[in-house]
Parts: C-alpha cells; sequence; structure tokens
C-alpha cells in the first residue's frame, strides 16, 4: 500500500524523522502542542486519551535522535541491536504506557526504516530517506557545498572577482548600469589584481 507515492514503512519513519528534528519543539505550547500531541497519539494509538505535555514530546523527539546520531555513519540501522519488549498491549500506568510508546517509535526507527543517510553538508547534518549514493538531503544543500568547494579551490584575488562578477550580473540585471560602471571604476582603482583576473574571466581567458 502506497500513499504519495511512498510504501506505509517508509512514510511512517520519514515522518518520524521529521518529528524528531523539529527545530521548534521546545517552544511549542497551546493549540501547535496538541495538533502534534493529537498526531502522534493518532499515529500510535497510544492507550491513554490525555495528550502528551510538551516535556514528553521533547524526550521522544531526543530519544529519536539520540538513536540516529549513535548509528550516524551507517546506513542500515536494521538489526542494530535495540532492546524492547513486544506487548500485545501497552501497561496499564502512565509511566508504562509513555514508556512502551517511546519503544514502539524507536522499534519502528530500527526495525522499518529504508535506507536513512545524514546530510553531508556540515552545517545541516540533517537525517533523511534516500537511496546510498544520495549525500545530500536536498538539492540546495547539494549546491550549497558544491559552490563552497569550488570555491576553496579559488585563489583570493579569483574568488573575489568571481563574487564581483556576479555582483555586476546583478545590477545589469536590475537595469542599474550607472551603479555597474561606478562598481567598475572603483574596483578598478582600488584592486588591480582582482581587476585584472576579472577582466581575463569576462574575456574566457580563465
Amino acid at each position: 500500500m502506497k500513499k504519495n507515492g511512498l510504501d506505509h514503512y517508509t512514510e511512517r519513519v520519514e515522518w518520524l524523522l521529521k518529528f524528531a528534528q523539529r527545530e521548534d519543539l521546545a517552544a511549542l505550547k497551546g493549540a501547535p502542542l496538541r495538533r502534534l500531541s493529537s498526531e502522534v497519539l493518532q499515529r500510535y494509538r497510544y492507550g491513554n486519551r490525555r495528550l502528551l505535555t510538551a516535556r514528553e514530546i521533547n524526550e521522544l523527539a531526543n530519544a529519536l535522535l539520540e538513536r540516529l546520531n549513535s548509528s550516524a555513519g551507517n546506513r542500515d540501522y536494521r538489526g542494530s541491536g535495540i532492546d524492547y519488549i513486544v506487548m500485545r498491549w501497552p501497561p496499564h500506568t502512565k509511566a508504562g504506557r509513555f514508556e512502551f510508546l517511546k519503544l514502539t517509535m524507536l522499534a519502528d526507527l530500527v526495525e522499518e526504516n529504508p535506507n536513512i543517510g545524514r546530510c553531508k553538508r556540515s552545517d545541516c547534518s540533517r537525517f533523511f530517506i534516500g537511496p546510498k549514493r544520495q549525500q545530500y538531503c536536498s538539492d540546495p544543500c547539494g549546491n550549497l557545498n558544491r559552490v563552497r568547494a569550488y570555491r576553496t579551490t579559488l585563489s583570493d584575488n579569483k574568488r573575489r572577482a568571481v563574487q564581483a562578477r556576479a555582483y555586476l550580473r546583478l545590477l545589469e540585471n536590475q537595469g542599474k548600469a550607472a551603479h555597474a560602471k561606478q562598481y567598475r571604476t572603483r574596483l578598478k582603482q582600488e584592486s588591480q589584481d582582482v581587476w585584472t583576473v576579472l577582466e581575463e574571466i569576462e574575456k574566457g581567458r580563465k
């Protein structure tokens, strides 16, 4: 059975990843907290009608993140040694029911996940679902990392010339030809080396 092109297990783990990596959980309260709590309870048919507290929501997310981080770099999380008790029904205490919910979510993450990767962009590092060859969580992350890698290979003058060329194009596209001309004049007067590289780039020699 598929939903929006995803099989049931993949969709469930994808939801767990998004839940665990939400950056607004600590500040959730009121209606947003109630909505998220209801979503968790609906997905897992939690054996208690009361809504989860902000502390419990954060505890669930932190447990999932801890599990993900403990296996960072391992694309196959299945069979990673999680110990949990399989019970026919959740226990009949508040603490027991919450612990059962946490273990059920962790079991889903470990036992039913497709390939889970971690974004290679150092200032992102988000977990995602994708084929083993996928290195980034999204196209923007991949593009940004490739641009950064390219820029590190440039000399300082060439890097500044590339940035100057991009800025000039922006001014020209905005119809600010006079501003572009002033910028060129100032650049030639203040940074002759950068100006020389810029000329060579525009002439196609670099």
